[in-house]
C-alpha cells in the first residue's frame, strides 16, 4: 500500500477510536501491515495511533487483511477488479460498523516540519498553486498525462498564475514553475497547506491535499473509478475519451492514443474555475 492508501485509513482510525469508546474505553490504534508494526511517515505525530505492542491499550488494524481490500488484483496482477462502488474510506468504515464517517484524510506536522515549510515558504510569493504533474506508475502504467501537455498548461497561464511544482526531486520539472520538489512525502504536504490549490493526478499527494483542507483540480484516467477516490470539493477532469482503463494495470493502447489527443484547454478552464472560486 502507498503513502496514500496509509491517508485513507487516518479517518477510519479517527472514527474508530471515537464510535468505538464507550465499549473500549480509551485506546490507540496498533497499525499493521504484511504482519508487522506499520512505522508510515503518513501516522508520524498521529495522536490517534501507537507503534509498540506494550506501550498502551490498543486496537489493532491490519491493513493487509483482503476483507479491506477494495481493488482484488487478478490475471497475474495484470487487472484490479474493484469489489464496491463506494468511497474507499466508506468501504472500509462498513467492514468497522462505522456510521457517518467523514471524507477528511489526517496529517499531523511536527514543529519542525513547519518551521521548515515556513523557511521555504518565505521564498514565495503570497499566493500560489501547487502542482505535480507525475504519478506512482507502480500500480498500473495507465496513471498518465503527458508532461508535453502539462507543460502547454503552463505556458497558457504562467502569466495569470504562479505555480510552484512539489513532489519528488527526481520527477521531471517543468518549465516557468518555482521548483519546490521534497524528498519527503510531508513537506510537500505541508506545502500545499501554504497553497491556494492543488493541481495533479489521482495519487498520493490528492489525499495530501484533502487532509491539509485543500481543494484540488485532478486530472484522472478513469483506472479506478471516482466513485472510489474522489472528494466533494474537487474539480475532475477525465482524459480517457471512451477508452476508459478501468481496472487495466499493463499499457492500454486505446486509452493511451485518447490521452494524446486530449485537448488540455479542459484542464486550464477548471483551473480557472477553482482559482475565482478559491
Amino acid at each position: 500500500m502507498g503513502l496514500g492508501g496509509h491517508l485513507t485509513w487516518t479517518p477510519v482510525a479517527r472514527e474508530i477510536i471515537i464510535q468505538y469508546k464507550i465499549k473500549m474505553g480509551n485506546f490507540k490504534i496498533l497499525p499493521i501491515e504484511n504482519t508487522t508494526i506499520c512505522n508510515s511517515p503518513i501516522f508520524k505525530n498521529n495522536p490517534n495511533f501507537v507503534f509498540e505492542k506494550d506501550s498502551y491499550p490498543k486496537f489493532i488494524l491490519n491493513f493487509s487483511d483482503i476483507k479491506y481490500h477494495y481493488g482484488i488484483p487478478e490475471n497475474n496482477n495484470s487487472i484490479m477488479k474493484w469489489v464496491s462502488k463506494k468511497h474507499m474510506i466508506h468501504y472500509i468504515s462498513d467492514q468497522f460498523n462505522l456510521n457517518n464517517v467523514d471524507l477528511k484524510c489526517d496529517l499531523f506536522f511536527t514543529n519542525n516540519e513547519i518551521s521548515f515549510c515556513l523557511k521555504l515558504i518565505d521564498e514565495l510569493p503570497k499566493t500560489f498553486i501547487a502542482i505535480e504533474p507525475s504519478s506512482k506508475q507502480s500500480f498500473t502504467a495507465n496513471k498518465i498525462y503527458p508532461y508535453k501537455k502539462w507543460q502547454k498548461i503552463i505556458d497558457k497561464l504562467k502569466n495569470k498564475l504562479t505555480f510552484v511544482q512539489v513532489g519528488k526531486k527526481k520527477s521531471q520539472l517543468l518549465d516557468d514553475v518555482i521548483d519546490m520538489r521534497q524528498n519527503s512525502f510531508r513537506e510537500c504536504a505541508c506545502l500545499i497547506s501554504y497553497s491556494k490549490f492543488f493541481v495533479g493526478l489521482e495519487g498520493g499527494l490528492m489525499h495530501a491535499a484533502n487532509s491539509v483542507n485543500k481543494r484540488s483540480v485532478i486530472v484522472y484516467t478513469g483506472w479506478c473509478p471516482k466513485e472510489i477516490w474522489s472528494y466533494p470539493d474537487q474539480k475532475l477532469v477525465y482524459v480517457g475519451g471512451s477508452h476508459s482503463p478501468e481496472g487495466i494495470n499493463t499499457i492500454y493502447k486505446p486509452f493511451y492514443n485518447e490521452v494524446q489527443k486530449h485537448n488540455e484547454d479542459e484542464i486550464i478552464e477548471k483551473i480557472l474555475e477553482m482559482d475565482s472560486e478559491t
